[in-house]
């Protein structure tokens, strides 16, 4: 079912993360196994490097793996020449600030995740500071209606 070339990029890619996808008994299991995997990129080497696709011999994978690395490296050089847009600036500044004992700071951190994600929890309280005017405001959500 799967090409040479294709077994090489699933056996390298991310260190072989996805080498599972060899366990697929046919071409319709492969397949939706890979779109499980949510990986576009591996998806588009996969399908560039297919018989399908005329992927026939070693020179035809190595030059279009070439092409995709030329044409990927472009891509970047561009979006680095990209400044960023006036809307990725915050507008506000929000932190939730609660006092907890912890052996590390990292338990610390994941207690005060917990409470944060506790749809009971009473910590409620937030200091927001809005970049446009400067002000800083304490909001309560306890009771917010909206």
């Amino acid at each position: 079912m799967l090409n040479p070339f294709e077994r090489a990029a699933i056996q390298a890619y991310r260190r072989g993360q996805y080498t599972h996808l060899f366990e697929a008994a046919d071409k319709p299991t492969f397949d939706a196994a890979l779109d499980d995997c949510g990986d576009a990129l591996l998806a588009f080497i996969l399908r560039d490097l297919s018989t399908e696709e005329d992927c026939d011999t070693l020179d035809a994978a190595i030059n279009r793996m070439t092409t995709a690395q030329a044409d990927l490296t472009t891509v970047l050089q561009a979006l680095r020449r990209t400044p960023c847009p006036p809307s990725a600036n915050p507008e506000h500044n929000v932190t939730w600030t609660i006092d907890i004992n912890a052996d590390t700071p990292r338990e610390a951190a994941r207690q005060a995740l917990d409470i944060q994600r506790d749809p009971f929890s009473t910590a409620t309280m937030f200091t927001v500071y809005e970049h446009r005017t400067g002000q800083t405001h304490q909001i309560d959500l306890e009771n917010d209606d909206g």
